[in-house]
């Protein structure tokens, strides 16, 4: 089995100034050779054959970026090769089975992600090997089947559990799955509903100087439409019992009511006056 990983760079042509591409691919055979060709417009060019390191397994992945190959082996061996100072040598993670490696994004940017049967890796090889952090399943997260990178400091990994987590750089922390923050009961969420009803249902709620009583039964009199109104009855319905019956008895009329309406619908330029119009003694009864 033969794996391949490219890496394209471009260059401009002076004279006609077309985008000449030049892809790099990188790849090892069964007996663990590696080998490197660029393709540039249609041409192919032979670049080197390595002959596999002594200790090195059967090459299960490799990353390459910028001029550091690293080759991940069935025995946790990580064989990383520098082909600007010709050199290379063997990092044993003593954690078996390398299953996959991803590069981070950026220019320079050497942090390598390495996936295990039992967790993940991050390591830095800018200068030497150095672990930033390690994750292991199912101690610290359950099992985690495949590995990317969402930034330059945020790996992603997608576990067992049907989760994408985005994770920080020291692998403690992430976003929780979203099962983790359903509620059990629907909430009240005015953005539901369209605009016009928006408007209206705040006009209602702040006051009703037409009606002898103080209503939240509305109905179409008060100038929702039939659809508008089954779901503005649908909203009202997952508020608190006690916010209903205390839009209906405002102990301060008018003003503290067309406060609360504001408050229930996130009009904060409406919350802004109404606070101060019930900062100062006046007659709020209406």
């Amino acid at each position: 089995m033969s794996y391949a990983l490219p890496c394209s760079v471009g260059r401009s042509d002076g004279q006609d100034k077309q985008l000449v591409v030049r892809e790099h691919f990188v790849f090892s055979d069964s007996e663990s050779q590696l080998y490197h060709f660029s393709v540039e417009g249609n041409l192919v060019r032979d670049g080197i054959k390595i002959p596999p390191e002594t200790g090195v397994g059967t090459v299960t992945c490799i990353a390459f970026k910028n001029d550091q190959i690293v080759q991940g082996d069935v025995d946790g061996l990580l064989n990383i090769w520098d082909l600007k100072g010709k050199s290379s040598k063997n990092v044993h993670t003593g954690r078996g089975w390398i299953k996959k490696m991803r590069f981070a994004p950026g220019k320079g940017n050497l942090k390598l992600l390495v996936l295990y049967s039992d967790g993940v890796d991050i390591v830095d090889l800018k200068k030497q090997y150095e672990r930033i952090s390690q994750l292991k399943c199912p101690k610290d997260m359950v099992k985690v089947l495949d590995i990317d990178w969402a930034a330059s400091d945020k790996p992603v990994l997608a576990t067992q559990d049907g989760c994408l987590r985005v994770m920080d750089m020291m692998l403690t922390a992430s976003f929780s799955p979203i099962i983790d923050y359903e509620f059990q009961e629907p909430l009240f969420c005015h953005t539901m509903l369209p605009n016009v009803a928006i408007m209206n249902l705040q006009l209602q709620l702040s006051g009703q100087f037409w009606n002898d009583n103080y209503t939240l039964d509305f109905n179409l009199q008060h100038g929702f439409t039939l659809p508008h109104l089954q779901e503005v009855h649908e909203q009202l319905g997952m508020l608190e019992e006690e916010d209903l019956l205390y839009l209906q008895h405002c102990p301060l009329g008018t003003a503290e009511r067309s406060l609360m309406a504001a408050q229930l619908l996130s009009d904060q330029s409406e919350v802004d006056f109404w606070t101060v119009a019930l900062y100062y003694p006046a007659d709020h009864q209406a």
